[in-house]
């Protein structure tokens, strides 16, 4: 199966050759196009599993146990991608994540430090 290279310059599926040039870092400008797209994110503080019957059992004041996770951790997600790990922490009366460090995969090394 031949191999095929991007980007096309139209529609057609020819190749187009692009130098090395081509292919390193854009000058910020372009990248900070993309600075002010909104990112819907999450802040998840652990998994558990019940039963249906456990979960119709839970009444007010029950306790559930959260797997894997200590008191106050929390982790700072996009989708089903965890990006970081944090403490929460109450910032003037609110909730807050402190980052205490970013996981692997998540920092896009070109940007870090922009």
């Amino acid at each position: 199966m031949p191999s095929v290279t991007f980007p096309y310059d139209n529609d057609d599926t020819t190749p187009v050759e692009h130098s090395e040039e081509e292919w390193q870092d854009k000058p910020t400008s372009e990248a900070a196009a993309f600075d002010a797209l909104p990112l819907a994110l999450t802040v998840r503080c652990g998994q558990l599993r019940l039963t249906l019957s456990e979960l119709q059992r839970l009444n007010r004041g029950a306790t559930v146990m959260v797997d894997n996770v200590l008191p106050g951790e929390a982790l700072l997600c996009h989708g089903d991608f965890p990006l970081a790990k944090g403490e929460l922490v109450d910032v003037e009366g609110r909730l807050g994540l402190q980052i205490t460090h970013m996981l692997p995969g998540s920092v896009n090394p070109p940007s870090h430090g922009r």
